[in-house]
C-alpha cells in the first residue's frame, strides 16, 4: 500500500496539476469515470454540483473562458486506501490571472475518491469569497457568464 500511496502523492497529483495548469484538463477527465461527481462550494459561476464527465467538462471550460489562466500548486497530499477504494486530500494553493493580468490567488482542499486508478468524485473546499470577486472582476470585464448560476446536473 505505501507504493500506491507514494505513487498517487509524488507522480499522480504533480502531473494532474501540472496538466490543469497548461490548460489540459481533459486529461483529468479522461481518467475519470463516466458518472464522476464533481462539487465545489460556493454558489458562484464555479460553485455548485454537478454529475458526469459532460457537465464537469462544462465547468472545466467555463473556468478556463472566466480566466486567463490559472496555476495550482499541490502543498501537501494525503491518501487513505486502497487502489480499489482511495481518497486523495490535497491541500493547495491556486494563483489566478484574470483576462486583464490581476492576480488572485485562492487556498483550498480537494478531496477526491479513486478507484482503480479512476476519478469517481471531486469536490473543491476554497475561498468563497475570492472565488466570487474573481467572478464578479471577469464579469467587469465583460465576461457575463461570470455571473451565471452554478453548472449543476
Amino acid at each position: 500500500m505505501a507504493l500506491f500511496h507514494l505513487f498517487v502523492r509524488t507522480a499522480v497529483v504533480p502531473f494532474l496539476y501540472h496538466q490543469v495548469s497548461a490548460g489540459r484538463y481533459w486529461v483529468v477527465l479522461a481518467i475519470c469515470t463516466r458518472d464522476v461527481r464533481n462539487s465545489a462550494a460556493g454558489d458562484s459561476a464555479l460553485g455548485g454540483a454537478r454529475t458526469g464527465r459532460v457537465d464537469y467538462r462544462r465547468w472545466f471550460d467555463r473556468m478556463f473562458r472566466l480566466t486567463r489562466s490559472i496555476r495550482p500548486r499541490a502543498d501537501s497530499v494525503r491518501v487513505e486506501g486502497s487502489p480499489r477504494r482511495a481518497t486523495v486530500t490535497v491541500h493547495w494553493t491556486d494563483h489566478v490571472y484574470a483576462h486583464d493580468g490581476r492576480l488572485f490567488v485562492n487556498r483550498g482542499i480537494h478531496r477526491l475518491r479513486l478507484s482503480w486508478g479512476f476519478i469517481s468524485e471531486v469536490h473543491q473546499d476554497w475561498d468563497e469569497d475570492m472565488v466570487r470577486d474573481a467572478c464578479r472582476h471577469a464579469a467587469d470585464l465583460g465576461y457575463r457568464e461570470a455571473l451565471a448560476p452554478p453548472i449543476a446536473h
